[in-house]
């Protein structure tokens, strides 16, 4: 049943390129975003034959860290070897090389990336605006115990994360623009590739949001767990992205 609604979709789309539409202001394009299978391959192949160019975004979040279960934000720490290997097995699992990895800078997504860079002989940009997001005061304290402390300060954060930042730090949609601004950016220069994109839970749950089109009082119910990879296709002609796959790594389960 779904692959058969996702046909449909796409047949609608390509009917809406031929005729010099823009699917992106149609109420199909909502639809399109809710199913949930469309033969990668196929849909790919459908677009190219109308000269729409299309890049696909494997976005891959770091593994677990140094230092604990903390807000880290900002702060720089390295993986551990269990976060390593997580962030090895989800790119492993994918099986095919990319044309181009881009990163944040901090280490926990850096230094992976580098090395998968060189493995592949693949051009690496790492870009501060893929960096994750700041929580001001509350950087490097752990988790449990600042919820032990300020609980309905925390809690306020996590469901209205636009309103209510953590002190000192930055607020949703502020995470947001940059990590529009940087998607834009990474679209650009990545004309009909393949690309992979290492960064961070909370930079992924407000890209995810953008491309979905939820508000950012709804980003933290999207799980995104260590070393979780997510799809996304964007068509360049009609400058639209979809959500192809979201998956947690095999020993996560």
């Amino acid at each position: 049943m779904r692959q058969t609604a996702a046909l449909w979709v796409m047949s609608m789309l390509m009917s809406a390129f031929r005729a010099g539409e823009n699917p992106q202001s149609a109420s199909l394009l909502l639809f399109c975003r809710e199913v949930s299978y469309v033969p990668h391959q196929r849909y790919r192949r459908n677009f190219l034959s109308m000269g729409c160019y299309v890049i696909q975004i494997d976005v891959l979040r770091h593994g677990e860290c140094q230092g604990g279960e903390i807000f880290r934000g900002s702060t720089d720490v390295a993986l551990t070897d269990q976060g390593w290997q997580q962030m090895q097995q989800s790119v492993d699992a994918l099986g095919q090389p990319w044309q181009a990895i881009v990163c944040s800078p901090l280490q926990r997504c850096h230094r992976f990336a580098e090395q998968v860079a060189e493995r592949h002989g693949l051009p690496l940009r790492v870009d501060d605006d893929w960096r994750e997001l700041s929580f001001g005061d509350w950087e490097g304290q752990l988790r449990e115990e600042l919820f032990a402390q300020k609980a309905e300060q925390v809690t306020r954060f996590y469901k209205d994360p636009v309103n209510h930042a953590p002190p000192n730090g930055e607020n949703a949609s502020e995470l947001q623009q940059r990590v529009i601004a940087a998607y834009q950016r990474l679209i650009a220069r990545s004309s009909d590739q393949r690309v992979l994109l290492v960064t961070h839970g909370g930079v992924i749950r407000a890209l995810l949001a953008h491309v979905l089109g939820m508000g950012l009082d709804r980003m933290f119910t999207l799980d995104v767990p260590y070393a979780c990879m997510s799809g996304l296709h964007h068509v360049e002609r009609g400058d639209f992205s979809r959500l192809l796959y979201h998956s947690a790594p095999a020993d996560s389960a």
